[in-house]
């Protein structure tokens, strides 16, 4: 019951991630359409990318793939130091002041 219980845990973290994660996204997009990036769209891919990618491991995990866990936090970790660290740099200096 215990492994279950940390399973179910997992899920729900996933779930609230994922819903904050859609909030952010969303709003970031906002601001890049607003300022007018010119490249909102492949900074948009990269977000449904990330969205798609996080559900797949929630799969894996959910059907007990013992190496998903492992590569959840591999890509999480990946992703805030070159997305965030690179990808959300090069827009930066576009934005418009909210």
């Amino acid at each position: 019951e215990g492994l279950r219980s940390g399973e179910a845990d997992v899920e729900g973290l996933l779930d609230r991630m994922k819903a904050y994660v859609e909030d952010h996204f969303r709003h970031e997009e906002g601001r890049l359409k607003d300022s007018e990036y010119p490249d909102l769209w492949s900074h948009k891919k990269l977000h449904i990318a990330f969205v798609k990618k996080m559900l797949d491991l929630r799969t894996a995990l959910k059907r007990g793939d013992g190496e998903a866990a492992h590569q959840l936090l591999e890509f999480l970790s990946t992703w805030w130091t070159d997305h965030i660290g690179r990808e959300d740099k090069r827009y930066a200096s576009s934005l418009v002041p909210e």
